[in-house]
């Protein structure tokens, strides 16, 4: 990946892989839920895969914000 959170996608997908094999579960308002327990929508969620492509769409939209924001700025604030 060539980043700095090359650590945490490691220990992303370490904890990832634990719970997709039903090994611990995640513990939510006291309630444990396992893996084998979510619907296949909710499932295909959990993978540093899917982490990933939010975080580039998460990225893309800040960049696409600031260049509205820089050319609504140069408009005078004109749109």
């Amino acid at each position: 990946m060539g980043t700095i959170r090359e650590a945490d996608y490691q220990r992303a997908s370490d904890m990832i892989g634990e719970f997709r094999a039903n090994g611990k579960p995640l513990v939510i308002d006291g309630k444990r839920i396992y893996f084998k327990d979510l619907d296949s929508e909710t499932r295909s969620r959990f993978s540093v895969e899917y982490i990933q492509r939010v975080e580039d769409a998460y990225h893309r939209h800040l960049i696409t914000g600031d260049g509205h924001d820089r050319s609504n700025h140069a408009s005078g604030g004109k749109q």
